[in-house]
């Protein structure tokens, strides 16, 4: 469809307006779903794959570590990092003082309010990697 705006008239330009194709229909349609899911259970909704490019973005690893005094009250993300077993293993300190612990990681482990974890459970891992920083 061609238009022409008074400054382009007098310039002689044509200018051209069209409506490009964004998304495929199954990306529009994994957007609707995480907007309906944030409607439904509320933030945070974790996509397993970039609805894109199908990157993995959090991944189930086997927890080689026990947690079993977690906060009741709230989320809990924990300095972590994958081991050469496949497996996912904590920083020994998890104060919010130790910065030490940020430059040992790899990624986090994210907690529900109150939940426990034994070794061997599978838990939520997200890669620092993964933050596109």
């Amino acid at each position: 469809m061609n238009a022409q705006t008074p400054d382009a008239c007098a310039s002689g330009l044509d200018v051209l307006l069209a409506s490009p194709r964004g998304f495929c229909a199954g990306v529009d349609r994994a957007i609707d779903i995480v907007e309906r899911a944030l409607q439904l259970f509320g933030a945070p909704i974790y996509v397993r794959h970039e609805i894109v490019h199908n990157t993995t973005v959090v991944q189930s690893l086997r927890a080689d570590f026990d947690w079993l005094k977690p906060d009741r009250t709230r989320r809990e993300f924990l300095r972590a990092r994958r081991n050469a077993q496949g497996g996912v293993e904590l920083f020994a300190h998890q104060g919010s003082g130790v910065l030490t612990s940020a430059m040992w990681a790899d990624g986090l482990v994210d907690l529900a309010p109150g939940q426990t974890v034994r070794r061997g459970d599978v838990v939520p891992f997200v890669a620092f990697s993964e933050w596109g920083l």
